[in-house]
């Protein structure tokens, strides 16, 4: 095999990922990942579409050595065709600055950065993914292993924390976890608040 079918094979290995992962037609706060995970941490959306997410990949790439990730616009998707998708791959080559071009592509009226979508996220491995509402400025790491520390230590960068910290009373107010509706505080906490599920 080749490099340019090696490549071709992790991507469509984290796209099949990224699609297993998401429970279709579940929205936050209900509990929206397929499968066995073992621990979730939150974070603010906007991390999620900035250079230094790409930074984070990467160093997620090589904790869990994978080779791409698969970050797909739910919005756009006819989750049926991988070839059509809306989605952009991340690999140890790409870099902030491409990933920000990505993401501007079609200006205002188009590019992702601008839109308030879902999206889901995930690698050729698939020992974690993310999922994301823009339109709630949250987005949720699930992790297979509770205990993968070195995994969890590269989702810091974005600050991801479990729900239970950010909004225990007393810490760090980081918007938006500290300004949550009561039911959505109460559904996140049912649906994330521990680490088994």
């Amino acid at each position: 095999m080749n490099s340019y079918q090696n490549c071709d094979a992790h991507r469509r290995q984290s796209y099949a990922n990224a699609i297993a992962a998401y429970d279709s037609g579940k929205n936050f706060p209900e509990q929206v990942f397929h499968g066995n995970w073992q621990k979730f941490l939150f974070f603010q959306s906007d991390y999620l579409f900035s250079s230094e997410f790409v930074d984070t990949v990467h160093d997620v790439l090589q904790q869990e050595r994978a080779n791409t990730v698969c970050l797909l616009n739910l919005g756009r998707t006819n989750v049926d065709d991988s070839e059509s998708s809306a989605s952009i791959y991340i690999d140890e080559e790409m870099n902030g600055e491409s990933f920000m071009d990505r993401l501007v592509a079609g200006g205002p009226a188009g590019g992702w950065l601008f839109a308030v979508e879902r999206y889901v996220c995930a690698s050729d491995v698939g020992s974690w993914s993310i999922y994301c509402e823009k339109d709630s400025d949250i987005a949720v790491v699930a992790l297979r292993a509770s205990e993968d520390d070195k995994l969890e230590c590269c989702f810091r960068h974005v600050f991801a924390e479990p729900i239970t910290k950010l909004l225990e009373q007393g810490a760090p107010p980081r918007f938006p976890f500290s300004d949550l509706l009561p039911t959505w505080r109460e559904g996140l906490l049912d649906n994330y608040g521990v680490c088994a599920r």
